[in-house]
This record gives structure tokens, C-alpha cells and sequence, in this order.
């Protein structure tokens, strides 16, 4: 190795046009590397057709309307809500959904004149930077509130789980407890969690929601291991597991969003996932 930098060395210092042979030969040597590099690291194939089909024998059912959203595409820091009544907060920003026809901007989102920045979702009322409370299913009508427990560091919070700053996912085990224990660690996923979607389909007053979360890596969801019997007797607590969804976890890179209703690519096809997490 010595000897080749010595070479290299004589080399640029007997002859200018060596010299320039040599930078011109290794700028075409770094573009090769970058080349394959890219080429890596491009997606292998398109594989979004395949995806949507699997999606399709799966039960998934198709909404037929395409859905485009350019800033939600972009976005890497969204909070969504498609119950009753849709909104997403888009970087802090509020934008109204339509699934099923677009707004006059040709798209499936519309950007909403809102006088504050929304910081976190807390069961159907969104926060504002200015503290205030608006509701969900009341247009974003502002809201008197009052909590017993501490929101400033709360993102999410859906019936009993609550997603954190920290990363982590809580649990409020009654509705008058004022403080929450870990139910799942940053650590028990990949990535950074996106949002949190409950299962109601499948519930039952002994045992607690299920939930879907949605990472910018991975898909997830819980499911209790003795279903049966936890749904049969009134004194039997399900036990749950948190599962790493493999189908929907290996074509991330074509979700949008994934709740237990639906399932948004992003090519824009909506999908129905009916009883997909309850299985």
C-alpha cells in the first residue's frame, strides 16, 4: 500500500498530465461506488401491485376511491382522526379528509384556516399551542376542559393507551387514575411510533381495547392468547402479546396510515381492513 501512495506521489510530481489523468480516473471511480451504492438502495422493484393484491385476498375491502394527499405524503409528523369526523394535524397544521370526493384543490385534503398549532389527540379533542381544547366530532368546536392528570407530555391518548414524548405507551388502568404505567417500551419497537389505533370490534367490558400502532418501520398490533376463554368468563383477564405485523411490516414503505378501519397506500388506494387485527 506504501508503495503504491510513494507511486502515486512521483507520479503527480514528475508530470501535470498525470496528475490530471489520475483526479479525472478517481472522480470516475467515486461515481461508480455512489452508483452502485444508489442502486442498493433503490426499492427492489415495484412491489405496491403485488402488495394491494395480497391486501385484496386478504378480505381487505377496496373503497375504489383513489386518495391523494401531497402534504400528508410528505409528512413525517402527522396525527390522524377518520372516525365521525376526519381530520389530520399535519405538522401542527389542520387539514379536513374527504374519502370519498375530493375539495376544489383536486385532492383529498384541504389545508383549514386554524388560529393554533395542534400538539396532541386526547380521546375525540385535539390540543392547541395556546392550550385550548377543540372537538373532534363537534367540528373543532373549542372545548371547556379540565384533566386530572398531567398532558403536556402526552402525544396520543385513546380510551386507556397514551403515547408519550418519550416513546413509550402507557396504560390507564381505571378512569380516575391520575398517573400511568409502562404497558410497552420504546424498545419493543422499530422505529418511531406514528400513531396508535383502537380495535373495537373485538372488545369486551373484562378485557382491555386492543390496539394497532403504526411505526415509520413497522406495523404491530396485540392479540390476547386466551381469547376464548377470556371472552366466555367474566373473571378471566385476557393476556396480550404484542405482534409485529410480517405482510403488513415488509410493505411499510407503501402504508400511508393503518388504523383498525382503514388502511391508506401510498398510491392512494383506501381499504377497508375489517376484521384483519381480530383474527
Amino acid at each position: 500500500m506504501k508503495a503504491w501512495i510513494t507511486k502515486i506521489k512521483s507520479i503527480f510530481k514528475k508530470n501535470t498530465k498525470s496528475k490530471s489523468k489520475i483526479i479525472v480516473l478517481c472522480g470516475l471511480v467515486v461515481l461508480i461506488i455512489l452508483g452502485v451504492v444508489a442502486l442498493l438502495l433503490l426499492p427492489k422493484g415495484n412491489n405496491s401491485k403485488g402488495f394491494y393484491q395480497e391486501l385484496k385476498k386478504l378480505k381487505f375491502k377496496d373503497l375504489k376511491e383513489s386518495f391523494i394527499c401531497s402534504d400528508l405524503k410528505k409528512s413525517k409528523n402527522s396525527l390522524m382522526a377518520t372516525r365521525k369526523y376526519s381530520i389530520i394535524a399535519i405538522n401542527g397544521e389542520v387539514y379536513d379528509i374527504a374519502f370519498n370526493r375530493k375539495f376544489e384543490n383536486g385532492e383529498n385534503c384541504q389545508k383549514r384556516g386554524f388560529d393554533t398549532k395542534i400538539t396532541s389527540y386526547i380521546d375525540n379533542v385535539v390540543v392547541g399551542q395556546n392550550n385550548k381544547f377543540y372537538s373532534v366530532y363537534e367540528n373543532l368546536a373549542e372545548k371547556e376542559m379540565s384533566f386530572d392528570y398531567d398532558i403536556k407530555d402526552i402525544i396520543q391518548k385513546s380510551y386507556q393507551f397514551i403515547l408519550k414524548k418519550d416513546g413509550n405507551i402507557y396504560f390507564q388502568e381505571n378512569p380516575t387514575d391520575t398517573t400511568f404505567k409502562v404497558k410497552y417500551k420504546k424498545s419493543d419497537f422499530s422505529g418511531k411510533i406514528n400513531s396508535i389505533g383502537i380495535i373495537n370490534s373485538d372488545y369486551t367490558e373484562n378485557e382491555e381495547r386492543k390496539i394497532v400502532v403504526l411505526t415509520d418501520k413497522a406495523v404491530y398490533y396485540t392479540k390476547a392468547t386466551n381469547k376464548e376463554k377470556c371472552k366466555e368468563f367474566a373473571d378471566v383477564k385476557c393476556d396480550y402479546v404484542l405482534i409485529k405485523d410480517k405482510l403488513l411490516t415488509k410493505n411499510r414503505k407503501h402504508i400511508l396510515y393503518v388504523d383498525d378501519t382503514i388502511l391508506i397506500t401510498k398510491d392512494g388506494k383506501v381499504l377497508y381492513t375489517g376484521n384483519y387485527f381480530d383474527q
